[in-house]
């Protein structure tokens, strides 16, 4: 009889191994998900999480993503160029977009947040591009490798009086 009852007492009771069972099975499921998660992360789109995430927050102003890219303390949105053009493009913001019109293509860009003083940069999801330009106008750069080197892509200079400027201001 002792040996059964030091068996019962290193056998766990049947609620605690059905309790063990059930979570090792969500620390399974878990694991799963994140693993899952992952993988479509790195298969979808990179656009689509981002998409999601500003549908919740409320809309920035263009006028301040502008400013930001200047690099000038509080810019109103009437001091900034929304159009370009250059020798085969022009590049424009329309509906919150930058939109690049070549003789081959027509490209849009999301606004971002330039630490480049004074230039305006915006990403190509697309195509995984990065474009920067000076906001005063000038050659604009590209970068296909997450910023790490730009290549001189195009001349963009500014031909519209900012937003609500007369031409001869």
């Amino acid at each position: 009889m002792d040996e059964q009852a030091n068996q019962g007492a290193d056998q766990a009771p049947p609620v605690l191994n059905n309790l063990k069972g059930w979570i090792a099975g969500l620390t399974g499921l878990v694991v799963a998900v994140a693993g899952l998660l992952g993988a479509y992360r790195q298969i979808a789109p990179a656009g689509k999480a981002e998409v999601a995430t500003s549908a919740s927050a409320p809309a920035a102003e263009p006028a301040a993503g502008l400013a930001a890219a200047s690099g000038a303390a509080a810019t109103s949105e009437e001091d900034l160029p929304l159009l370009y053009e250059g020798e085969d493009a022009r590049m424009e913001f329309v509906d919150d977009k930058w939109v690049l019109t070549t003789t081959e293509a027509t490209y849009e860009y999301e606004d971002m947040y330039s630490k480049y003083d004074g230039s305006v940069l915006a990403f190509d999801k697309s195509n995984n591009a990065y474009l920067r330009w000076p906001i005063k106008g000038g050659m604009a750069e590209e970068s296909t490798d997450e910023k790490q080197t730009w290549v001189s892509y195009v001349e963009l200079d500014p031909v519209a009086p900012p937003n609500g400027a007369d031409a001869g201001e």
